[in-house]
């Protein structure tokens, strides 16, 4: 049962049975175990660890977002293979793709990943590719054991069984004897190799993260899970993808079971390249870095907003998701990991058509003249602090309607709501645009000016919309790409004025006025209830699951309150380093104990 938000195999939303069990020195009642599908993200990571010689890294032996890819020959024939194309997407919730309850396997989806599967195992058994593969070149069925002794373990992130050995070595010479019988001239070997990988890449083992414990440390409602099984949210939650050699060797001695040693192994990885992946990643969904590539992506090159001519490259959009990917891993596994840096840093790696933003100048489009090349600049601090005054934000969340994209406030301030301060508003009325819509504003309105009009006449909007729009107000200085403005695009006449408050309804740390982003920003970076938030968010991608239960009050009883606070804790202890959050979640005696269901 997997528990916590619905689960892929039905759990139930308060976190399933057991999580009224308590261990010795746990933070609070068990978490629930849920069986969770690789996501998307994580599925191929793991292929990357599977087969290495597929996948290139950056320069500098990252793996980056637009370099889960790869290029594999087929004969005379190279045949492109692209995670976000010929993987399905996992939906997401407030956000995320790797929640357990968005991770079911329907059937389009099994049958996507079966024809992924077939399409894999074809190409990394191609000639030019078997080198790579397997460690001997004889074709046969000895050869093929030794490619399962070799690869079992990847796939499974353990080592198999006799039985499970035994029941893919059969499968293996059924095929290899079975293809010569069918056709002589069949290269019976090759069969059966590509229909182990395709068994193998479909394996329930592979595809799903499975926490059964061992049934000798069953006690009192809880179950400890094996030394492989710590491996995995180990791995998965510091890399997004298998363990490595050291992690699987750890295990097999029985060496991930005391905090000191979970400790040890977790400060090591924060410290390997695959740890910058996971950062990336978990920005590109909590930002939604695609965004930028939606509807503001169709404006380019030379299109006319209106009375203002702007003209878009696709490398300034490419450079503008660029910098947000190389900020935050430089804030958190190069810089100090802080929740102030990320909002107040004006730290920033710019090419020349990202660099003409912050400059104030548009260059001319071009689709022909490609610049991949980021060098380091520092932003004006009067207008730029943190990761929320970027171009990428300004351009990603605004409205790009007609006559003129403009500055959205209640989408800017929703995304503060939702992404700074944990909070959801439902979805707006049926009707809410054409309420709005309905308004007549008067003349000369500012931007600011008239979403206040309209607000103010449809009055079934202002519940959400006095929260919402105050907190977007901060950002009218960055227009719909970005760059920063001091006077209206409405109405040149009228000077911006970006000043609002923070009133959420509930308190929080910062409640009160702002001037504008900056200064909102550094707010933030100083908030208690924000890190709260954040870390939290954190702790959901890292678990996959909704965090049952409220950060405070401390009596709180949600099942997974007080571990929050304990990574919060930890984190301020050292001056707000997040890193050390991670490594508070790994030590706790619940990271290695579940309801025994």
């Amino acid at each position: 049962n997997s528990g916590g938000g619905g689960g892929s195999l039905g759990g139930n939303a308060g976190g399933g049975p057991g999580t009224n069990v308590k261990i010795e020195g746990a933070c609070g009642p068990l978490p629930p175990a849920p069986a969770r599908r690789l996501s998307r993200v994580e599925y191929v990571a793991s292929l990357r660890e599977v087969f290495p010689f597929a996948f290139k890294p950056d320069a500098d032996g990252v793996y980056r977002i637009d370099n889960h890819a790869f290029a594999l020959k087929r004969g005379a024939e190279t045949i492109k293979w692209d995670w976000k194309n010929d993987v399905v997407a996992d939906p997401a919730t407030f956000g995320f793709q790797n929640r357990v309850s968005n991770l079911n396997a329907t059937s389009f989806q099994l049958e996507a990943y079966d024809d992924n599967s077939v399409l894999l195992a074809e190409l990394v058994t191609q000639p030019e590719n078997l080198g790579s593969l397997i460690p001997c070149q004889d074709k046969t069925v000895d050869c093929g054991k030794k490619f399962i002794d070799a690869y079992g373990p990847k796939f499974f992130r353990r080592p198999l069984t006799d039985d499970e050995k035994t029941v893919y070595y059969d499968f293996f010479k059924a095929e290899f004897d079975g293809a010569k019988a069918e056709d002589v001239a069949a290269d019976n070997f090759m069969v059966a190799l590509r229909l182990t990988l395709e068994v193998f890449l479909q394996s329930p083992q592979f595809m799903y993260r499975l926490e059964l414990g061992d049934p000798a440390t069953k006690k009192n409602g809880a179950i400890q899970l094996t030394q492989y099984e710590i491996a995995n949210p180990l791995s998965y939650g510091f890399w997004s993808t298998t363990p490595d050699a050291d992690l699987m060797m750890a295990a097999s001695k029985g060496e991930l079971k005391t905090a000191a040693q979970l400790e040890a192994q977790a400060r090591r990885m924060l410290k390997d390249k695959r740890f910058r992946y996971m950062i990336i990643e978990y920005f590109r969904q909590w930002a939604d870095l695609e965004r930028i590539f939606g509807e503001s992506y169709r404006q380019y090159p030379g299109t006319s907003l209106g009375d203002a001519q702007h003209s878009f490259s696709i490398f300034q959009v490419l450079g503008s998701r660029h910098e947000i990917e190389q900020f935050v891993e430089w804030t958190f596994a190069d810089s100090d990991a802080t929740f102030n840096t990320l909002f107040t840093s004006t730290k920033s790696w710019v090419n020349k058509y990202t660099k003409g933003v912050y400059e104030g100048k548009m260059l001319p489009v071009s689709t022909q003249d490609p610049d991949f090349v980021y060098t380091p600049m520092d932003l004006n601090p009067t207008q730029r602090a943190g990761i929320l005054t970027r171009a990428f934000f300004g351009w990603a969340y605004s409205h790009f309607g007609t006559p003129v994209g403009v500055p959205n406030p209640p989408v800017r301030g929703n995304f503060i709501l939702q992404k700074v301060f944990c909070q959801h508003f439902p979805p707006p009325p049926a009707d809410a645009q054409t309420r709005a819509g309905a308004v007549q504003v008067p003349a000369g309105s500012s931007n600011r000016e008239e979403f206040a009009a309209r607000m103010k006449a449809a009055e079934i909007c202002n519940t959400c919309h006095k929260v919402l729009d105050p907190l977007g107000f901060a950002f009218e200085n960055y227009n719909e790409v970005g760059f920063y403005i001091s006077k209206d695009q409405k109405n040149p006449a009228k000077t911006i004025d970006a000043s609002g408050k923070v009133d959420l309804g509930t308190p929080t740390d910062v409640d009160g006025p702002f001037t504008n982003a900056v200064d909102l920003s550094k707010k933030l970076g100083k908030s208690k209830s924000a890190a709260a938030c954040l870390t939290q968010q954190w702790y959901e991608y890292l678990t996959g699951r909704d965090a049952d239960g409220v950060i405070a009050p401390e009596e709180s009883d949600g099942v997974d309150a007080c571990r929050i606070k304990s990574m919060v804790d930890a984190a301020d202890a050292k001056g707000g380093d997040l890193r050390e959050a991670f490594v508070a979640w790994v030590k706790s005696p619940d990271f290695q104990w579940r309801p025994a269901y």
